[in-house]
């Protein structure tokens, strides 16, 4: 019996040992992802057409103002109109 309450402590004492670290884990948990939900936020407002599919051999045009950026998937290099 006594082998067994001793069990039960040092696993008791084991989880609560996780449990802190855990607790100290999630605010950087937090932060990292607040940041990792900003930095794609941030890169999807400035190219909103890559998350579109282009079809295979067809132009994509991005523009941004009166910029207009073109590429032809196939095999054509960026130009920048």
């Amino acid at each position: 019996m006594h082998a067994l309450t001793t069990t039960h402590k040092n696993e008791s004492d084991i989880l609560m040992q996780r449990r802190i670290s855990l607790a100290q884990l999630e605010p950087l948990l937090d932060v990292k992802r607040s940041k990792y939900e900003r930095l794609k936020q941030e890169y999807e407002d400035l190219n909103p057409m890559m998350s579109q599919k282009c079809p295979k051999g067809k132009a994509m045009i991005l523009s941004h103002n009166s910029t207009k950026l073109t590429w032809n998937v196939t095999n054509s290099p960026l130009t920048l109109h």
